[in-house]
């Protein structure tokens, strides 16, 4: 059994054989496919106020669910995949009631018993796993334990936080948030001032929490090194593709936005079961690079694209009189063909000479050697440039080079450090 270290939370009990978590992931897709058979039968059917559409929620559950299970049935003692159960779990759980609120109450009112039950459920139960996804997360990757005892404090006070802001939800009297129709069957009559400065207070902590939970990342970066830091570059990564992606899911009237939105949050579990199951950890390194370059290239193609266009639109609308000219667009489209490959590879080098120096110098040290075997004839010499080359590009303790000598069937051997 493995030593529990002193900033340990807790050390998670399950079995040998691996089967809670996916017992877990198992609940989690079957709630999600009993939400998505009711959301056939309300789909036509007009609901409250929704952030996003309805099913957005669920290809998130299930990646979750899976990623979590995959990493608590092989790291059970890494608190990290348990979370991201939880939030698999309480995001198909929430799914499910929705559905099935929309159906008991909206489609065919009364035909689903408890149905207002499960939409007050549903206008609370999402700030508990929203907990563990914005605040025990990055608290606790890659290895499943806090920095330093000093940072509990960041999870006791986004706990709370999140649980006052629950309560304020489940027990405020009324009609319920996505569900104006219905009064809040467990509100407490009198309480609104009360639950309304409770739930100031719960966001404030919420947000002060969750900014510094992500700020212990950048200190785990800091004091990291070798693979710690090869999987917080995963992280990081993905964090920064949400940060490009997210926010299109707050625009409904985008066709695309939903999937934007979905395309990035799906990173996020998929990045941590990458890095914590080390699974081709170092090719984040090429990730980040190829994204920034064809990036960087998309956009600069883009606007050479956009200007061309108005260029000779205007040029042409001068010559021939008419405004739109096909030939534009080709001639527009040509030159981009001809400018993808040039400008991918100026681009590459230069991140390369930014970003990746080393890589850089070995480059630029094999391209000097290529042209000495082309122009040297000495043996010894080129020996010499060989054992330099190797050297400077691999940093070896020692390179050792043996030649064998003509017309002599034993090999003889010069070592160089």
């Amino acid at each position: 059994m493995s030593e529990v270290k002193s900033d340990d939370i807790m050390s998670p009990s399950v079995s040998r054989t691996g089967r809670l978590p996916w017992a877990i992931c198992l609940v989690a897709i079957l709630l999600m496919t009993i939400g998505f058979g009711l959301l056939v039968f309300t789909r036509d059917t007009l609901v409250g106020a929704r952030w996003g559409s309805r099913w957005i929620i669920a290809p998130l559950a299930v990646t979750f669910s899976f990623v979590g299970a995959l990493i608590a049935s092989r790291r059970p003692h890494n608190w990290v995949g348990w979370i991201l159960l939880v939030v698999g779990l309480g995001s198909s759980l929430q799914f499910f009631l929705d559905q099935y609120a929309v159906y008991g109450l909206l489609t065919h009112p009364g035909s689903l018993p408890g149905a207002v039950w499960g939409a007050w459920a549903f206008n609370w139960i999402w700030a508990f796993f929203t907990a563990f996804a914005l605040v025990f997360l990055p608290l606790l990757f890659p290895n499943g334990r806090i920095v330093s005892p000093r940072w509990k404090i960041v999870l006791w006070s986004g706990s709370i936080g999140f649980c006052l802001m629950s309560a304020c939800y489940a027990f405020t009297p009324g009609p319920l948030q996505n569900f104006q129709l219905q009064r809040n069957p467990f509100g407490i009559e009198g309480t609104r001032d009360l639950f309304t400065a409770l739930f100031a207070a719960g966001a404030v902590m919420v947000l002060v929490s969750s900014i510094a939970a992500a700020s212990s990342l950048l200190v785990r970066w800091r004091h990291s090194n070798g693979p710690e830091r090869q999987q917080l570059k995963w992280i990081a990564y993905a964090g920064a593709v949400m940060v490009v992606l997210v926010p299109f899911g707050f625009f409904p009237s985008l066709q695309l936005g939903s999937l934007l939105f979905v395309a990035g949050a799906l990173g996020l579990p998929i990045a941590i079961g990458a890095a914590i199951l080390k699974y081709r950890l170092y090719d984040i390194d090429l990730i980040i690079r190829r994204t920034v370059t064809y990036a960087l290239v998309s956009a600069v193609l883009f606007l050479v694209f956009f200007c061309s266009i108005v260029v000779l639109q205007q040029l042409f609308a001068s010559v021939t009189g008419t405004r739109q000219n096909e030939l534009v667009t080709v001639l527009s489209t040509l030159v981009i063909a001809m400018l993808f490959v040039p400008l991918r590879n100026r681009i590459q080098n230069a991140i390369d000479r930014r970003f990746n120096r080393r890589k850089y110098d070995a480059q630029q040290v094999l391209l000097r050697f290529a042209e000495t075997v082309r122009d040297e004839t000495d043996l010894e010499m080129l020996s010499i440039d060989l054992i330099n080359v190797v050297n400077e590009t691999m940093r070896p303790r020692s390179v050792s080079l043996w030649l064998k000598k003509p017309f002599d069937h034993h090999a003889t051997g010069e070592k160089h450090s």
